[in-house]
C-alpha cells in the first residue's frame, strides 16, 4: 500500500454553544475552534460565559503568504489575533531578548513569549523519571514560579500560575526523549493550545492541558534561574546543563479585550 503524503497545513472546526476560539497545532498543523454562539440563560444572562468566554464572530482572510484570523466580540473589540505561519523565533522584536538571565524583564502583556533551551546532560546521568527544571521564572511574593519548564515522569511539562494569586495551571507534551534542543512558545491568543514545542528542529506541537483559562491574566516573573527552581542549585535540579535565549513581541491591551 502506497503512502499518501498529506499537503494539509491548517483547516477549521466550527461549532456553537461553547463560545471559545482556540487553535492548536499538531506536527505543524494548525487547527482553529470558533464557537462563538450561545445562550443568555440565567438570572445575569451570563450562564454559559466564564472569564475567558464571549460572544465573538472571526473574520479569517487568506493572502501575502499566510493566514490571518480575528476574533471580534459583540461590542466590536478585537480579542483574539493569529498570523499564521508563525515566525520561528518571532522577527520584529526589536531589542526584546537574549540570553536568559536572572534579572530578564518582560512587559506586561505579551503577544508572544519564546524560548530557546538547549541542554546536556552530565555524562553518566540518566534520565530518573523525578522532577528536573530547566527553566524556572519567579517572584518573591508567589507561592510557586510563575512559570516553570521542566521534566517529569519523562514528559515535557510547562507550568503557569494564571494570575496573580491564582491556581497553577499545567500543560504536558508526552514525546520527549533525548532531546538537546528546545523551542518553547507561549501565543496567548491561541488559547488552549498558547503552549507549543519545537523539539531538535521538529515540526512544532501544542501541549496538552485541561486549563481552560486564557494566559491574558498572567503577571510575566522578574526573576529568572536556569536548570534548577527558585531555591537554589538543589531545587529539583537538572541533571547537567542548560542555556536559555528569550524572545518576545508585547502586546496589546486592546487585543486582550
Amino acid at each position: 500500500m502506497g503512502v499518501i503524503q498529506s499537503r494539509v497545513t491548517a483547516y477549521t472546526d466550527l461549532r456553537s454553544r461553547c463560545l471559545l476560539v482556540q487553535a492548536r497545532l499538531r506536527d505543524g498543523v494548525l487547527q482553529i475552534c470558533s464557537a462563538g454562539a450561545g445562550t443568555r440563560y440565567g438570572p445575569a444572562g451570563d450562564f454559559m460565559r466564564g472569564s475567558s468566554e464571549f460572544f465573538h464572530f472571526v473574520l479569517c482572510a487568506l493572502g501575502e503568504g499566510g493566514l490571518r484570523c480575528d476574533a471580534i466580540d459583540e461590542q466590536g473589540r478585537l480579542r483574539r489575533q493569529l498570523r499564521w505561519p508563525l515566525d520561528w523565533p518571532p522577527r520584529g522584536a526589536g531589542d526584546a531578548g537574549g540570553t536568559v538571565t536572572p534579572d530578564l524583564r518582560l512587559p506586561e502583556t505579551l503577544a508572544r513569549l519564546h524560548f530557546d533551551i538547549e541542554m546536556e546532560r552530565t555524562d553518566g546521568l540518566a534520565e530518573s523519571g523525578a522532577r528536573e527544571t530547566l527553566l524556572c521564572g519567579h517572584d518573591l511574593d508567589e507561592g510557586p514560579p510563575t512559570i516553570r519548564v521542566g521534566l517529569e515522569r519523562r514528559q515535557l511539562v510547562v507550568e503557569i500560575v494564571l494570575w496573580p494569586g491564582g491556581p497553577l495551571g499545567r500543560w504536558l507534551l508526552h514525546r520527549f526523549a533525548g532531546c538537546r534542543r528546545l523551542s518553547l512558545d507561549i501565543v496567548p491568543d491561541m488559547g488552549r493550545g498558547s503552549v507549543i514545542a519545537r523539539l531538535d528542529g521538529g515540526p512544532p506541537s501544542s501541549f496538552l492541558t485541561g486549563v481552560a483559562e486564557d494566559l491574558d491574566r498572567v503577571r510575566w516573573p522578574r526573576r529568572w534561574c536556569l536548570g534548577h527552581g527558585p531555591s537554589g542549585p538543589t531545587d529539583e535540579p537538572f541533571g547537567g546543563r542548560v542555556d536559555a535565549a528569550c524572545t518576545y513581541a508585547a502586546g496589546t491591551s486592546e487585543a486582550n479585550g
